[in-house]
């Protein structure tokens, strides 16, 4: 399963990105306008030194260059050296034009900064080159000094970021770390009823008030379940032991008497078999509702024995039915809770004999592993494994119990498995 990753990470990741990314982008605004200040100071200089050549009536002559203060001043592009020609010239009047050999990842060592001048309707180039190896170390003072104080106030910068981030992160997990610990006390039902502690901020004492109404009604509604099914599988009892006992009395009479073919016997056999139901499924839900099943007495008894008894007395689910039974056990001896283990294995003979019409039943006992595989019939064919309540109750008892429980159904053959681990 993929780690997923936390919200405080996501929180720290995220700002982190977010302040790295405002970083770089004001450092590279902040180089641009370095540079266009720059620029802005050199077409002033050349501008500036056009005026003074106007103003002291140098004449330019019409083919060659001149120079003055570094400039390189003509009436024709062509008339510039050609470190400079190669250069296409600016189409921009009175416009600033850079020329250089470099660019995102290498310093250029060399500029060339090109103007085309229009004074007074006398168009004139003036041009200044700037050549790495010529820089002074004043300006390499100055510009590495630039750098280390951009770099200083980066770093500077990142680390109160992450400071502020960090605090951040102290003053909202907190809260939620704590939240997180109360809920996880909730699942104990004395805490049910506890005022909720103060989280600092109303929106977690919102999620806090939430969490436990939720909990409150999903615990009083389970609750309700277990009392009714309390009552329910009790008041049940009575009823059911009546009946069983009259049947045993009633039989003990007829036995007595000579008459065996009154027609009232097959209405006394379907009782017996119903009341035997109803007493299964009384005793499960009585099982299902105990609050700490791994408290229950453990005795050792032979699994393949119960197994042998419960097909047994379940046979008349058969009476009349064209199926025949395999019957496999060994003499594994188990210790564990003997009625709630033969509830769950009377209550899968129960349902594979039930469900079957025809065709063949295998029952398999080998160690602590029951295996029962029966026939589809067309209406069994469904997407429902269930096979009835029985089935259900026993899947809800064996995940209380921890015995491991697999039910398949493929080929026309339905197939439960079921281990009976010691605890």
């Amino acid at each position: 399963m993929k780690k997923k990753l936390s919200l405080k990470l996501l929180l720290t990741l995220s700002v982190m990105l977010l302040v790295a990314t405002l970083a770089l982008a004001y450092s590279i605004l902040s180089a641009h306008f370095f540079i266009r200040g720059l620029d802005t100071l050199t077409s002033a200089y050349m501008e500036k030194e056009l005026i003074k050549l106007h103003e002291n009536q140098l004449v330019i002559p019409e083919h060659g260059h001149i120079t003055s203060n570094d400039f390189l001043i003509a009436r024709n592009w062509e008339d510039f050296p050609v470190n400079i020609t190669q250069h296409s010239p600016p189409q921009t009047w009175n416009t600033l034009e850079k020329f250089d050999d470099g660019n995102w990842f290498v310093t250029p060592e060399n500029i060339v900064f090109a103007m085309h001048y229009n004074q007074q309707q006398d168009p004139i180039w003036i041009v200044h080159t700037l050549a790495k190896s010529e820089t002074s170390s004043l300006v390499k003072h100055n510009a590495g000094q630039a750098k280390q104080i951009l770099f200083i106030f980066g770093i500077t910068a990142l680390a109160l970021i992450g400071l502020i981030i960090w605090l951040l992160n102290r003053q909202v997990t907190r809260p939620i770390n704590s939240l997180w610990m109360w809920a996880q006390s909730m699942k104990e039902t004395k805490n049910l009823n506890t005022a909720i502690p103060e989280f600092k901020y109303p929106e977690l004492n919102k999620m806090a008030y939430l969490i436990r109404e939720s909990i409150q009604t999903v615990h009083n509604a389970v609750e309700r379940e277990h009392q009714f099914l309390r009552h329910t599988s009790h008041e049940l009892r009575t009823p059911i032991s009546v009946i069983r006992s009259n049947i045993e009395l009633f039989r003990k009479l007829e036995s007595k008497s000579s008459d065996n073919t009154r027609p009232y016997l097959p209405m006394v056999d379907r009782i017996d078999r119903a009341s035997l139901t109803m007493k299964h499924l009384t005793e499960t839900l009585l099982w299902l509702n105990k609050d700490d099943l791994s408290e229950l007495p453990a005795n050792s008894f032979r699994l393949g024995d119960a197994v042998n008894s419960l097909a047994q007395d379940m046979e008349y689910l058969l009476k009349n039915k064209p199926v025949s039974i395999s019957l496999n056990t060994d003499g594994t001896t188990a210790h564990l809770p003997e009625i709630a283990t033969r509830i769950v294995i009377g209550n899968l003979i129960r349902n594979a004999f039930q469900h079957t019409w025809d065709g063949d039943i295998h029952i398999k006992q080998s160690g602590h592993t029951l295996v029962i595989s029966n026939n589809l019939t067309t209406e069994d064919q469904g997407d429902d494994l269930g096979f009835g309540l029985g089935l259900q109750l026993t899947q809800r008892l064996t995940h209380k119990f921890g015995w491991p429980y697999d039910a398949q159904k493929q080929k026309g053959q339905y197939t439960v498995e079921v281990t009976f681990s010691s605890p």
